[in-house]
């Protein structure tokens, strides 16, 4: 079984299965001491504990791992727009001083409120 601290094999597992069902319960660690629960109280449990996992987006119902890669691919997106608008940024700068040069402005002074007047668009 996969993340878990110990390796299992089927076989094991269905040992386990067989075993679970002839005594109709399972082995809960419910408080400091592992206990035995009837099998319909730790079907229970499982479920429960399964939808804990889950992760409601929108309308859809997401594990945790899906949950995980899709914020991952989300951060990714973000970093790349982010990275694009500062080169955008950085070109539409570069052009502006280009443009502020043609139109002759050499003094510094004017320069501020020309930038104020070019970003506000």
């Amino acid at each position: 079984m996969e993340g878990m601290f110990w390796s299992i094999s089927p076989e094991e597992i269905e040992t386990l299965r067989e075993r679970s069902e002839s005594c109709r319960g399972w082995i809960a660690a419910k408080g400091v001491a592992p206990e035995w629960v009837p099998l319909r109280f730790w079907k229970r449990m499982y479920s429960e504990h399964q939808k804990k996992k889950e992760i409601r987006v929108g309308g859809n119902l997401l594990t945790r791992e899906e949950y995980d890669a899709e914020l991952e691919a989300l951060r990714r997106r973000l970093l790349e727009t982010r990275k694009s608008s500062q080169v955008a940024q950085a070109e539409l700068d570069s052009a502006f001083e280009d443009f502020y040069e043609a139109l002759g402005f050499a003094t510094p002074g004017i320069r501020p409120g020309l930038m104020r007047w070019w970003r506000s668009g």
